[in-house]
């Protein structure tokens, strides 16, 4: 998923749901965009800091390594 504002960026605020992004080296599926959306502190974020900067991308953990 991506939040609005990355959307915007990479694809000019177009449907991006069903195209492909990159990232390092492994391709994603873009499966929904989210709003403008910024939870402090981060209650998701069971590894980062509670209070860094919201994330542009959400990627499940699941595929990650």
């Amino acid at each position: 998923m991506l939040n609005v504002r990355l959307n915007d960026k990479l694809f000019g605020g177009e449907n991006s749901v069903g195209r492909r992004v990159q990232l390092s080296g492994t391709y994603y599926t873009i499966t929904g965009v989210t709003a403008k959306w910024e939870a402090m502190p981060r209650f998701y974020d069971v590894i980062g800091s509670p209070f860094d900067d919201v994330e542009d991308l959400f990627v499940p953990i699941s595929l990650t390594e």
